[in-house]
């Protein structure tokens, strides 16, 4: 249980500072500017949960993986 909770501060954590980041150093107009970041963010998240939901799912239980895989859905969920 130990392990759950690291791993989830660890993604509420990089979460909060990219929200912190593009909260501080950009503003509205640049996000309205550029809504397509956030589409390829939020598109390759669904592309990445739904490959490795079809395609991968052995990839997703092993060790190294698993952990690159959760980084990465994080980084892109939280753009």
């Amino acid at each position: 249980i130990r392990k759950v909770y690291a791993i989830l501060s660890v993604q509420l954590a990089i979460t909060a500072a990219i929200g912190a980041y593009f909260h501080k150093h950009t503003s509205p107009q640049w996000a309205f500017k550029n809504i397509g970041l956030f589409h390829a963010a939020s598109m390759g998240s669904l592309v990445l949960l739904l490959s490795v939901m079809c395609c991968c799912q052995n990839a997703a239980r092993k060790f190294p993986t698993n952990y690159i895989f959760l980084l990465t859905l994080t980084l892109l969920e939280s753009v």
